[in-house]
């Protein structure tokens, strides 16, 4: 069992099997959890290999042994669960985006209502300026995720962008870092709630009530230069906390 008290260290020493199930565990406290819905690979470093959630597991009970190692074509490596059908939006993000190494998607509660809006995400916080013009929305639903035609649809849409909030369905978010994948899920998802409650208040005013454009810009390069380090700092919190409550995390 790890014992360090600084998380940094600790998670130094995880493996990245071990990291993504902190990582589905965080996510499941935070909210972006849908059931057994929803899908998370990471890629093991220096490889064209991926772990990734099996098919029918609640990610507030994902343990490291329940991940599986995939290929690029979704073929089992390693692991004795079953794998998503609904990869191929992963696959093909790596593909057209080489530098990319964690990919989150799922149905959170507040992304799906907001996105039922088909209205850009407001920026009322410093959190919610992680997306400015670093998001696209995609409104053309044509049923679940799956197969190359659908999932490439998505790809081409989200461009060099690193989020999509997809109509009535969900989101997709992309990055280089895990972290950063985690934390952008997980503030996406609250940046709908903001933006879904303050649109139903009468009194709001979006062209009053949101961030300053040039304000907006230096926040989002500030999160992405990692200065002040947020995100690292966010990630960390987050799986100390999960670490100490559910070590069985690591099994």
């Amino acid at each position: 069992m790890l014992t360090s008290s600084k998380p940094e260290l600790e998670l130094a020493r995880l493996t990245t099997r071990q990291q993504l199930a902190v990582a589905l565990r965080v996510l499941e406290q935070n909210g972006v959890a849908d059931n057994t819905a929803g899908h998370v690979t990471l890629r093991e470093p220096g490889t064209n290999t991926w772990w990734s959630n099996p098919w029918n597991y609640e990610w507030a009970s994902i343990r490291a042994s329940d991940l599986i190692r995939l290929d690029a074509n979704g073929q089992v490596l390693e692991g004795h669960t079953d794998p998503s059908r609904f990869l191929d939006v992963h696959f093909l993000i790596y593909e057209a985006r080489p530098e990319i190494n964690c990919v989150v998607h799922n149905h959170p509660f507040y992304t799906c209502l907001y996105s039922s809006l088909d209205q850009p995400l407001l920026m009322l916080d410093q959190q919610s300026c992680l997306f400015f013009e670093d998001y696209v929305i995609y409104n053309e639903y044509k049923g679940l995720v799956q197969g190359s035609d659908n999932s490439r649809a998505v790809v081409e849409a989200l461009g060099s962008k690193r989020t999509a909030l997809l109509k009535t369905h969900g989101l997709v978010t992309a990055a280089e870092e895990l972290d950063a994948a985690v934390f952008q899920a997980v503030y996406l998802e609250r940046t709908a709630r903001l933006s879904w409650e303050a649109s139903q208040h009468p009194a709001f005013k979006p062209e009053e009530g949101q961030m300053n454009v040039e304000v907006a810009r230096r926040t989002r390069d500030a999160f992405r230069a990692r200065k002040p380090p947020v995100i690292q700092l966010n990630w960390e919190g987050w799986a100390r906390y999960v670490l100490r409550q559910t070590p069985d995390v690591l099994d």
